[in-house]
């Protein structure tokens, strides 16, 4: 990863100054506005690795963050939501419109509803596609397969997800926030093949659980996710559905590791004939890993760009949700 040393020079007051203009950009702009929270984040770091194999290695890092939240009055609730931009270089940092953007998206999730519970086409986010995948990708560590926590043991070379699903784990992506020259153990940093058409390529595997699998080491655990992506933005996609629902957020909920078996909390808007019509939440979808990947039909074109994940908009078909 590369580093911004030049954080390191920026005087406390500019960055207070930042998140008072995120904050000022809404205060005292609606009256239903209970409270603002801004804040700026940076760090600079060294971390120097000395491992008993014989390898020494230093990695440098940055990071630089620009946030708002905001919380409102409803008629039925207090929705809350937040925006922020994020960096690995100060200069690359937008540091204006993230209270207004905050604010947003507070706003369209007023007086959400219940839905009718049934299976519906569900369009997720791509900041929230993380938090489908993340069990996904927990199943693929040396780690869970060693303890039996895995869906996935025993997979490799097999289809387990949707054809349109094709993830490499690429630790060379230029200010990528999961870039690295090599891996915890000092494992060498190359592209890997994790799904390519939806058939298993490689595990997450250190040389620890590597030795108790009798399984070649790969990673100890993954870079930057990046995704074939579809040729449909998020708008796109949501026109193309008849009858779903757009999930923008999840509240609470589980998977068991060693099943695949989830259910989680949701939060989004009912979308009919292409058109959002208004908000909904207290609602929850349940199946299992294995079969909900093969259930996505389609992939955006808009890959989430703050994180070492970089998920794209998914739409899956079929999703068990309960509401009403």
């Amino acid at each position: 990863m590369t580093m911004d040393a030049s954080i390191n020079s920026l005087d406390p007051k500019s960055k207070i100054d930042l998140a008072r203009q995120a904050e000022n950009e809404i205060f005292g702009t609606d009256e239903r506005i209970i409270s603002i929270t801004a804040s700026y984040d940076d760090t600079v770091s060294t971390d120097v690795f000395v491992t008993s194999n014989g390898f020494r290695g230093e990695s440098n890092g940055s990071f630089a963050g620009l946030s708002a939240s905001v919380s409102l009055k409803g008629e039925t609730g207090r929705p809350q939501d937040y925006w922020g931009e994020y960096c690995i270089h100060f200069n690359d940092l937008v540091k204006s419109g993230i209270g207004k953007k905050a604010l947003e998206r507070t706003i369209r999730k007023l007086d959400p509803r219940k839905i009718t519970s049934g299976k519906y086409q569900m369009i997720v986010d791509n900041m929230a596609v993380g938090n489908l995948l993340g069990p996904f990708i927990s199943a693929l560590y040396g780690s869970s397969m060693y303890q039996k926590n895995s869906f996935l043991i025993g997979k490799s070379n097999t289809k387990v997800a949707s054809e349109i699903l094709t993830i490499n784990d690429d630790p060379l992506v230029p200010k990528g926030f999961g870039s690295r020259h090599f891996d915890q153990e000092g494992i060498n940093a190359v592209k890997r093949e994790v799904l390519d058409n939806g058939v298993l390529k490689n595990y997450f595997i250190g040389t620890y659980y590597g030795r108790k699998l009798n399984l070649p080491p790969t990673t100890i655990g993954p870079s930057n996710l990046v995704f074939k992506l579809g040729d449909k933005d998020q708008a796109a996609l949501v026109k193309s559905i008849k009858k779903g629902v757009f999930v923008t957020g999840f509240n609470g909920g589980n998977c068991n590791g060693s099943t695949g078996d989830f259910s989680y909390g949701i939060e989004g808007f009912l979308v009919e004939n292409g058109e959002i019509k208004y908000p909904v939440n207290e609602m929850n979808i349940s199946g299992n890993m294995k079969e909900f990947w093969n259930t996505l039909i389609a992939i955006g074109n808009d890959p989430y760009k703050f994180g070492s994940f970089l998920t794209p908009t998914m739409l899956f078909d079929n999703t068990d949700f309960s509401g009403l």
